[in-house]
């Protein structure tokens, strides 16, 4: 009966501990990383993370419009399970610098308003669809010393529940092996 208790306690706790992802990416540090409550946590390298969700190579490493339309068709079929996932994930977290260089003033000017208008859009997104946001941060920088046209940092952390983590999943588990066909 002992047993019982314990093993009913550790599910609970497993149950109501959070998933939390983090992803970095500035001109000092590009991260993705995840934590599973308080024991799992590793590492995702950055390129390998974009690079899976963004692949639109066939088997000979070549870009194809067929490897391009299989990836969009997984995009469109994973729809609504990220749409569930999203409604369920707290933002704890959410910076985003939009860096541009313009060296003619008046230009610089459009740039600028266009930064705004676009950050204000990411906003006005992320705070009608994720279910809560605790601190968010937006800025425009424009200087003629920075080494590109145009740059974009962020730092996201996320939080979700596991319960709401396998809620979703398993509401959707039928389309989940149609889904993942499409990302290998």
């Amino acid at each position: 009966m002992l047993y019982l208790y314990i093993i009913a306690c550790l599910v609970f706790i497993i149950l109501i501990s959070k998933v939390k992802i983090t992803i970095i990416n500035t001109e000092d540090q590009t991260d993705v990383r995840v934590r599973f409550g308080i024991l799992i946590y590793f590492h995702i390298n950055y390129e390998a993370f974009i690079r899976f969700f963004s692949l639109i190579r066939d088997e000979e490493n070549k870009i194809s419009i067929k490897a391009f339309f299989e990836k969009s068709k997984g995009y469109i079929e994973s729809r609504k399970i990220v749409k569930q996932l999203v409604a369920n994930t707290t933002i704890a977290k959410f910076k985003l610098v939009s860096k541009n260089n313009a060296y003619d003033p008046i230009i610089e000017q459009y740039i600028n308003a266009t930064s705004w208008i676009v950050l204000s859009f990411i906003k006005e997104y992320i705070h009608s669809n994720f279910k809560k946001v605790k601190k968010d941060e937006y800025l425009v920088v424009t200087s003629k010393k920075l080494p590109s046209k145009y740059d974009l940092d962020f730092n996201i952390t996320a939080k979700i529940s596991v319960y709401a983590l396998l809620f979703v999943l398993l509401r959707n588990v039928r389309d989940i092996p149609r889904i993942l066909k499409h990302f290998n």
